[in-house]
């Protein structure tokens, strides 16, 4: 059996949270829930009462204490699984009583409390999971019972009760780690048995003994194996690890809360320069959760203070501003309990 950990790094929240939501960060199609487009570099609370919230590429989508699940922002190919591909700059409800969910690129997958798994959206690379490549924009079933999802650029990946790992979509660098580069329109089962998985662009995944394994894109050394060569099969990065977090670079947290990024950085990785790493290097600090996205990261320390850095193109570091990057971590005033970062440079967090 998987251990509850699972359901809380690799769904993005627990299902209870409860704080009042903040959103903060581009809102160009009304990814900010707030009922207009203009963007905030400064956290804005969010009406309603929350339990999770998760973003994807120009559209989010929350679940509230009652199972219900709400959408808004970008809708082309309809992710919203509303029946149509109308954008919403407030939250809209998809039927249904849910706990988890997880957004990509066009693409939404939920899984209700019978284990099953529904997906909406954007199906060029197969990555629905329903053995086609047509689009859908109302929720279809994936066969199985299912534990996790966490869906990326174009593929999928999801988990079973048991520890098993299924991937299914677009494959061009090895993304979903079956040995080639074949794309797969259905979920195919990765070998081991493992506790949790994130996906992006390329892949992390962990197992139950806390060791870190990697695979896909390996661009600007996002694979952390100290080389840029994809790889098609699972690598196994040195450590015993506990948490992880993909982006456009890689971040983790080992036992120790000592937090490790490497990859694309730009001041994405938090350790004070623009220089891409190919191997693990250390932030600063003692750390209890992080969450990187494409261009800018961000992690909590148990005291409930919030760190944010990267790039500041659209206010997306909450910090009062725009278009100035930071290379280390800053403080966003207040004490936090989550944060969803998204592939729009946008965000969502609980705070207290």
């Amino acid at each position: 059996m998987l251990s509850d950990k699972l359901l809380s790094t690799s769904l993005h929240f627990p299902t209870s949270i409860g704080p009042d939501l903040f959103v903060w960060g581009d809102n160009g199609t009304g990814q900010l829930g707030l009922g207009d487009t203009i963007k905030r570099s400064s956290p804005v609370q969010l009406a309603g009462t929350w339990a999770s919230v998760s973003l994807g590429a120009d559209f989010c989508s929350g679940l509230k204490p009652d199972g219900s699940l709400w959408v808004w922002g970008r809708n082309e190919y309809g992710p919203m699984g509303l029946g149509d591909t109308l954008r919403r700059s407030s939250p809209v409800q998809i039927a249904g009583t849910w706990t988890a969910v997880s957004l990509g690129y066009r693409m939404l997958a939920a899984i209700k409390a019978d284990g099953s798994m529904w997906v909406s959206g954007r199906n060029s690379f197969g990555q629905l999971g329903l053995g086609n490549y047509v689009d859908r924009s109302s929720p279809v079933q994936i066969a199985g019972t299912w534990a996790a999802v966490s869906i990326g650029s174009s593929f999928s990946a999801a988990l079973k009760a048991d520890g098993s790992m299924w991937t299914w979509g677009g494959n061009g660098t090895g993304q979903l780690g079956l040995g080639d580069t074949v794309r797969r329109s259905s979920p195919v089962q990765l070998a081991g048995t493992w506790n949790s998985v994130k996906i992006y662009s390329h892949s992390s995944a962990l197992k139950a003994d806390g060791s870190l394994w990697l695979w896909g894109f390996a661009g600007n050394g996002k694979l952390g194996d100290g080389i840029t060569i994809n790889r098609s099969s699972p690598i196994q990065v040195t450590g015993t690890w506990s948490v992880i977090g993909t982006g456009g670079n890689t971040h983790a947290l080992r036992g120790d809360g000592s937090l490790w990024t490497w990859g694309y950085n730009s001041g994405r990785l938090g350790v004070g320069d623009t220089i891409d790493r190919s191997s693990p290097t250390q932030v600063a600090g003692t750390w209890v959760s992080v969450n990187p996205a494409n261009n800018h990261s961000s992690a909590l320390k148990a005291d409930g203070s919030l760190w944010i850095w990267g790039t500041n193109g659209f206010g997306q570091l909450g910090l009062g501003d725009s278009g100035v990057n930071r290379s280390s971590p800053v403080q966003i005033p207040g004490t936090w309990k989550q944060l969803a970062m998204g592939s729009s440079n946008s965000n969502a967090a609980f705070r207290f």
